[in-house]
């Protein structure tokens, strides 16, 4: 099927209706920078990423055969909007990892005891 160029403007105009009102809207309710630090909302981004949902399909075409600057223009938004968090999320596994070490044990030991008891219970069982 070929488009032509009333197809395409109009289809242009039809995104442009449905997506540029939902970002502004969001932009100007949560904005995109926290002004306590230099940080980006995660809220923000991800209202956003629902605001672009009707554009996601031509999205999806695009990044099915990447060129090399769209690699890398994804790749610096996402290093770029990761930044400013990295230490945070740096010391929250810091604080986490080791309990969930311990929790890893912990259930490993609880497996072992279920199977030891149902292992005496099927012994038990089968002898009276």
């Amino acid at each position: 099927m070929k488009k032509t160029a009333k197809h395409i403007g109009l289809m242009a105009a039809g995104f442009a209706c449905c997506i540029f009102p939902a970002v502004a809207a969001t932009l100007y309710f949560f904005p995109l920078w926290q002004t306590s630090d230099k940080r980006i909302s995660f809220l923000s981004v991800l209202l956003l990423g629902v605001c672009c949902l009707p554009f996601w399909r031509y999205i999806r075409q695009a990044l099915k055969s990447p060129s090399v600057w769209q690699i890398y223009l994804v790749g610096g938004i996402l290093l770029y909007a990761v930044n400013a968090i990295a230490a945070d999320v740096a010391k929250i596994f810091l604080f986490s990892a080791p309990f969930s070490v311990l929790g890893a044990v912990l259930f490993k030991v609880a497996e072992r005891i279920k199977a030891e008891e149902e292992k005496r219970t099927t012994e038990e069982g089968g002898n009276g």
